[in-house]
């Protein structure tokens, strides 16, 4: 058999100038390899994006740094203002450590005088002034103490003595006191059983009062067979006259001096007492010596109060004055 004749036209393939043919020519440029398109894609974004990622890192690290530095800052200034003070401290130290060791110069006489300031607190005898002075205060302080109790133990003292209680525990402790025991002598003797009180005085008074007005009267040159009688019976009956203020005899003295008991006035009271004539001071002797007893203490206690003030008061002016 006979094979059948291919009558197709054969293909002819057209080149170009530069030796490529049509199929391997797009829009006139050259096609570009897989490799090549990738790698100029990692041009493109790969680069800038590390780039910016290099970039943000060192504007972290670069904060962060300031930030600790900024931190840093004040304790580094607190720091060094504190060396600086210890180091002006020493150096003052070592100055007056210096001041203290160097041996005191003569003046020499002939030299001009020149008035320089004087040191603080580098000289030893200004040192053993300031000793001096503390040892002073600190006296003054103890003596003020001792001056404040003894105040409030005489005042303690007063009160319980002017009451018929005894106050021997109050009278022991004011004498300490006092380097003069006869301030305190007149209380020993009636410290024990106290004094009858003003308020017991008046209440005794009249009774008193009455036998000394009838044991005057008896005693006088006109006294009647009736005023001796009544003398007799005078420690049983006793009557006189309480309204005679102006006049001169004994019941107008016992009248006064039991008005000023009243009131209050012991010494006054007392010293209308001691005009009475004999024979009355000695129908009043009992309630006599309890009222002289009473005035002394009340005297007493007022004297020993005064003075531990007097010496309080001088203990705060010297404290003050130092």
């Amino acid at each position: 058999m006979n094979e059948p004749l291919n009558t197709a036209a054969p293909q002819t393939e057209t080149y170009s100038e530069s030796g490529l043919n049509a199929s391997d020519m797009s829009y006139g440029k050259p096609q570009q390899s897989p490799t090549a398109a990738a790698t100029r894609m990692f041009i493109l974004f790969a680069i800038p994006l590390a780039l910016m990622f290099i970039i943000l890192v060192a504007a972290f690290a670069w904060k962060l740094n300031q930030t600790k530095v900024a931190a840093q800052a004040p304790v580094v200034a607190a720091t060094s203002s504190k060396d600086a003070q210890i180091a002006q401290l020493q150096s003052q130290i070592i100055a007056l450590q210096s001041r203290l060791n160097t041996p005191a110069v003569t003046p020499d006489p002939t030299a001009p005088t020149v008035t320089a300031p004087v040191p603080t607190y580098t000289d030893p005898a200004l040192l053993t002034q300031l000793s001096q002075r503390l040892d002073r205060l600190e006296a003054n302080q103890r003596a003020l103490a001792r001056a404040a109790a003894a105040a409030n133990a005489a005042a303690a003292l007063q009160l319980k003595a002017h009451s018929s209680e005894p106050f021997l525990n109050e009278l022991a402790a004011v004498e300490p006191a006092f380097d003069d025991p006869a301030l305190t002598a007149p209380l020993r003797a009636v410290a024990e059983r106290g004094v009858p009180s003003e308020t017991q005085l008046a209440i005794e008074f009249p009774q008193a009062a009455a036998k000394a007005n009838i044991a005057a009267k008896a005693a006088g040159d006109e006294a009647s067979l009736f005023d001796r009688a009544r003398h007799a019976l005078g420690s049983f009956i006793s009557v006189r006259r309480t309204d005679n203020l102006n006049g001169k005899g004994v019941q107008a003295i016992l009248v006064r001096a039991e008005t000023r008991l009243n009131q209050g006035d012991l010494k006054g009271a007392l010293a209308y007492l001691d005009t009475l004539p004999p024979e009355g001071q000695k129908a009043l002797k009992p309630w006599l010596d309890k009222a002289r007893a009473r005035a002394l203490v009340d005297g007493t206690t007022l004297r020993l109060t005064q003075l531990t003030l007097q010496k309080l008061a001088k203990a705060s002016d010297t404290g003050a004055a130092l």
